[in-house]
C-alpha cells in the first residue's frame, strides 16, 4: 500500500499538522477494511500457537489504535504505528481467502 510507504517515510520527518492527519486517517480506513478478514485468518491458525497469538495481538493492537483519537500520542510514532498495522493486517486479510480455498 502508498499509504503505508507514505507514512513510513513521512515519520521520518516528524510531521505535524493536516498531512499526518491525512495519512493516519486513511490508513485507519485501510486497517478498518482489513479486521474481519484477519479476524477470519487468525482463526485458521492453530490454537495455542506462538503465531495464533502475534496474528490475535497485533488485531488487537489494530483496533487500540483506530478506538484512539486520531491526533493522540507523537506524530512520528502515529505513523509508524499506523502504517505497521495496516501492512500487516492487509497481509493478513489478503491470505485469509488464499488459506481458506487451499490455493
Amino acid at each position: 500500500m502508498r499509504d503505508v510507504q507514505i507514512a513510513l517515510g513521512l515519520a521520518v520527518m516528524a510531521p505535524t499538522g493536516p498531512s499526518t492527519r491525512d495519512v493516519i486517517t486513511r490508513l485507519r480506513a485501510h486497517i478498518e477494511a482489513s479486521l474481519d478478514d484477519a479476524d477470519r485468518f487468525a482463526l485458521t491458525i492453530q490454537k495455542t500457537t506462538r503465531r495464533r497469538y502475534i496474528v490475535s495481538e497485533t488485531i488487537r493492537h489494530a483496533r487500540d489504535l483506530i478506538a484512539a483519537p486520531v491526533d493522540h500520542g507523537d506524530p512520528a510514532a502515529r505513523l509508524r504505528l499506523h502504517g505497521k498495522a495496516a501492512d500487516h493486517l492487509s497481509q493478513y486479510a489478503q491470505a485469509y481467502p488464499i488459506h481458506r480455498d487451499g490455493l
